[in-house]
């Protein structure tokens, strides 16, 4: 299967800029040939900062006329404060950063969402986020760039006169009579002789031993095969210890001794490049670099992937900076705002959280709770990371899971029953869960019917319908809202891979955890696709996930060895474009998951893709069976069910870790099909994106948005 990708890259913010003139608290110039509108508090802008082109705070038009339109616009806009930047969200799989709720960045007409965290000093200018592995995901643009310039990795392959060369995250077959590499003229078959294009050396060395022929024992083969220096370094001479981290092709991080193929550990490589710089830290005595950034700003990585950016890391933010401008932002850092008006603000949250939490202990009472209860509950929530919250909004927007005490009126989005408990509570395990017998449940049934909670939102008619049964309170049904979610519509990519292939694409969780291989049903469409490959010579596998070690690991290395250049495997973050450009290049969304995935299941219909999931619990809300996507049963009842006698959502995730026959069996019959029929597969994908919309829209989600919001402003003091 041959298929590519772009690589994308932000550019600095070009071209001179003219002195400006301030329009309420905004400076608006023109930069570029375009207009700006910069606020006051940002100061002048460096030019030659790509991190200032995405910049959230700066506003772009065609005119002076249509920024100012603009600022009245926003300032003439509700403001509601969305939590999720507060730390302790990181504990239920970083939902305050989850996609699921990216739609906020397109708020309903005269609305707006906020997020006023504690800056330290950092300006909005500057890229932060509360971990390496977030920041390195968020800037991966910037980061990785465009290469220089191509490498040769290999001239005259095996005799045959054709050079592979690695450029842009793709490795290339180009006959040297071509003359020098371009990328616009590969990308557009511009050569006399056909281009051979790749994700992995593996996978292009497999094209051209196919192509011309030759044996598999050519010392050139055997060499590709062997070469210890497809990584690159992405970290060098980490805080001069001698070792890089290098980064492979497939996004694996593993420890390099500097000028040498060998490690400290051997072959073990890293999921993360935070997972890999704390070994090295540990392996070099050098553990105290991480602790000494609670004092003090510290330059954790310098020249990331043999660029300018270095990250800083500073009392559990982490930052993106230029190398020129890192002594500069530490003093900033340092230097953190007014401590008088720092403190005066703590006192203020102080005395909120205080009364909040008074008034969710008594009336907890009045539900039977108990004051050891009370103080386990308390600590879940983490007093310390509430303390941080100070926002003048008159409303706070929470995700998933109220870790919130109700220092302002809030209102919460959730997907199911089991987030409004957790963590006393978990997902896959809630099978013999009896929740009156829960000791803080009589706390977690204050907390919903305070006067401070003004509503519950869900995407999922059977959470909306259950929630008072669950809760066993009847009175909490008027402020449960059902919405189905929106999703905007994509413009499609350009699809690059033969017409006469058919690509299935399975992906992992935005977390891009092991455990979501699982859960989203990984092992049976990696069985499933063995029967299919052997069936149709012209189906593909595109595998986006991280592969747990044993069974799955033997299952890929299987398929991979048996039916060679057909499996693309990408087990690393993907910008924009590039994401586009894999969906642009796959015909079926295979997602036989454990339960929903609205993102997952939404984005592929977006984009025109038949989708085949299972009947796990909430799927049936996004999916029609037969008409917008194929549904195979056997999930519903043995891994995730509602109870309809209590209205708990009950799940049993251990079925999703072996292979299971009948899901296998439904997938292959249901993907042959598809195979055999592209007429039906096209005009289930167009049914699909047709749904997406007419239906799960974000002006239909704004519009449900936007009355919800106007109910909970309008407050309930019962």
């Amino acid at each position: 299967m041959v298929f590519t990708t772009r690589t994308s890259a932000r550019s600095a913010v070009g071209g001179s800029s003219d002195s400006g003139s301030v329009y309420q608290h905004y400076r608006i110039e023109q930069a570029g040939g375009r207009w700006r509108a910069v606020p006051a508090w940002l100061g002048r802008i460096d030019e030659a900062d790509a991190l200032n082109g995405a910049n959230p705070a700066i506003l772009w038009g065609s005119s002076r006329g249509e920024l100012e339109a603009a600022i009245n616009d926003q300032s003439g806009r509700q403001q509601v404060e969305y939590i999720g930047w507060l730390p302790i969200f990181d504990e239920f799989g970083d939902c305050g950063n989850h996609p699921q709720f990216a739609h906020l960045k397109h708020p309903p007409e005269g609305w707006a969402f906020v997020q006023t965290p504690p800056r330290l000093g950092i300006s909005h200018g500057v890229m932060h986020a509360g971990s390496i592995d977030e920041l390195t995901a968020i800037g991966a643009a910037i980061i990785e760039g465009q290469p220089p310039h191509p490498e040769l990795v290999l001239g005259d392959f095996c005799g045959t006169r054709y050079n592979i060369i690695f450029y842009a995250e793709r490795y290339f077959g180009v006959h040297s009579s071509d003359g020098a590499f371009d990328l616009r003229r590969a990308e557009i078959g511009d050569y006399a002789c056909p281009v051979f294009r790749a994700l992995t050396l593996s996978d292009i060395t497999e094209m051209l031993v196919r192509k011309f022929g030759v044996s598999r024992e050519h010392p050139d083969v055997i060499s590709l095969a062997g070469r210890p220096d497809l990584a690159r370094v992405y970290v060098s001479d980490w805080q001069q210890t001698g070792y890089d981290v290098v980064r492979s092709i497939d996004g694996e991080f593993s420890l390099r001794r500097r000028g040498s193929a060998d490690g400290p550990t051997g072959i073990t490589t890293y999921q993360s490049l935070d997972a890999a710089l704390w070994e090295l830290a540990r392996l070099t005595g050098r553990e105290g670099v991480f602790e000494l950034t609670r004092k003090r700003p510290v330059v954790l990585v310098e020249g990331i992937n043999r660029r300018r950016w270095n990250i800083i890391g500073f009392r559990g933010v982490y930052i993106l900076a230029s190398h020129d401008a890192a002594p500069a932002m530490s003093r900033l850092l340092v230097r953190g705002g007014n401590r008088v008006k720092r403190w005066l603000g703590t006192a203020r949250a102080a005395g909120r959280l205080g009364v909040a939490a008074a008034d969710i202990l008594i009336r907890s009472l009045r539900y039977g709770g108990r004051l050891p209860a009370f103080v386990q509950f308390l600590r879940s929530r983490s007093p310390r990371s509430q303390l941080l919250y100070n926002s003048s909004a008159d409303l706070a927007f929470i995700p998933s899971v109220p870790f919130f005490l109700g220092q302002t009126p809030w209102v919460i989005e959730i997907e199911d029953f089991i987030s409004l408990c957790f963590p006393f509570i978990h997902n896959g395990r809630t099978v013999d869960v009896n929740i009156d017998q829960l000791p803080t449940f009589p706390i977690l049934r204050s907390l919903l019917m305070s006067p401070q909670c003004r509503g519950v939102i869900t995407h999922v008619k059977s959470t909306a319908d259950s929630l008072p049964r669950a809760f066993r309170l009847p009175e909490l049904a008027r402020k449960v809202t059902y919405q189905p979610v929106g999703h905007a519509l994509p413009e499609l990519g350009v699809r690059t891979a033969p017409d006469d292939q058919v690509n299935v694409l399975f992906t992992s969780s935005w977390h891009q955890n092991e455990v979501g291989f699982f859960l989203r049903g990984g092992l049976d469409v990696l069985t499933a696709f063995r029967a299919l490959a052997v069936r149709y010579p012209n189906v593909n596998l595109i595998f986006r996930s991280p592969l747990p070690p044993g069974l799955p690991t033997a299952l890929l290395t299987g398929l991979s060895d048996d039916f060679p250049g057909r499996i693309v495997r990408i087990a690393k973050f993907l910008p924009g474009e590039q994401w586009r450009d894999m969906m642009a290049n796959a015909d079926i969304f295979a997602l036989p998951a454990a339960r929903i995935h609205v993102v997952s299941i939404l984005e592929a219909m977006s984009y025109g893709l038949p989708v085949i999931v299972s009947d796990g619990w909430g799927i049936r809300d996004y999916v029609d069976d037969r008409r917008t996507g194929i549904v195979v049963k056997g999930r519903y009842g043995v891994v995730s069910w509602e109870d309809t006698q209590d209205g708990m959502l009950r799940e049993d995730y251990r079925p999703m870790y072996e292979v299971n026959d009948g899901i296998v069996e439904q997938l292959v019959r249901e993907i042959g099909q598809l195979i055999d029929a592209p007429d039906v597969r096209r005009g289930l994908g167009r049914a699909a994106r047709e749904e997406v919309r007419d239906r799960f829209s974000i002006e239909n989600w704004n519009r449900g948005l936007a009355a919800f919001l106007e109910r909970a402003r309008g407050g309930e003091r019962s």
